[in-house]
């Protein structure tokens, strides 16, 4: 009964993606996975994809430029680091791109163009610190600022003519999406979850008093707009 009801899923979140015109973060070997990171001036305290996590020490502003820990934004975009010791020189692989720098210098290199840097990468609290915007725009990632709560948001942008296919669909809870089903829908038991990166939710629910009562509910991230369909 299960497996019937997931097959009717999955061909009605096919039928419905047929409706959009949508892109997908699907990893092609050169294109990486879409990434949300939060995080916040002078606070340790971030999330990457709704995970929350610890800085080993947290975003500042120098010189009217925001600095993150290297290892932190490294690691949560997936990036390749090379860190050399002798020069204290960095090089950070993204995808196709590749970004050279070094400690208190200025001058940058990305892929094989040389660029200057405003604020040069630090190191601070045995921590190295990096220009946040510089890096995170030089890997093709959007950065957003909230001057009033001194947050900041970067995530990977749609791309562009991909494809999107039942089977490149990731669950909802992979992510970072932070939507209680069961707070929203106390009567409801959720069979089964999938996101199309354009902030639409499928949620196959069924009904807690009924075995035989379904509904494919589509949630909004971004507006938090539900409907069923």
């Amino acid at each position: 009964m299960l497996y019937r009801v997931c097959l009717i899923f999955v061909l009605s979140t096919a039928m419905l993606l047929k409706s959009y015109t949508l892109t997908s973060y699907a990893n092609d070997g050169k294109s990486p996975v879409g990434v949300k990171i939060q995080l916040t001036l002078n606070d340790v305290a971030a999330t990457v994809n709704g995970q929350k996590m610890t800085l080993s020490t947290p975003p500042v502003l120098l010189n009217n430029t925001t600095l993150v820990p290297l290892r932190f934004i490294a690691d949560a975009l997936k990036a390749d680091l090379t860190w050399n010791t002798e020069d204290q020189s960095i090089a950070l692989k993204y995808a196709d791109h590749v970004i050279k720098l070094s400690i208190d210098s200025r001058f940058v290199r990305i892929d094989n163009q040389s660029m200057t840097l405003e604020q040069p990468a630090v190191i601070m609290n045995s921590t190295t610190l990096v220009p946040l915007r510089f890096i995170a725009e030089s890997l093709n990632q959007t950065v957003a600022y909230n001057n009033e709560t001194k947050s900041i948001i970067i995530t990977t942008p749609h791309p562009r003519n991909a494809e999107i296919r039942v089977d490149n669909l990731n669950t909802a809870s992979n992510m970072g999406f932070t939507y209680n089903f069961f707070i929203q829908q106390p009567n409801m038991n959720v069979i089964s979850m999938a996101s199309d990166h354009h902030n639409q939710i499928y949620i196959l629910e069924q009904d807690a008093a009924s075995e035989m009562s379904f509904a494919l509910r589509v949630y909004n991230e971004a507006t938090g707009e539900t409907k069923v369909v």
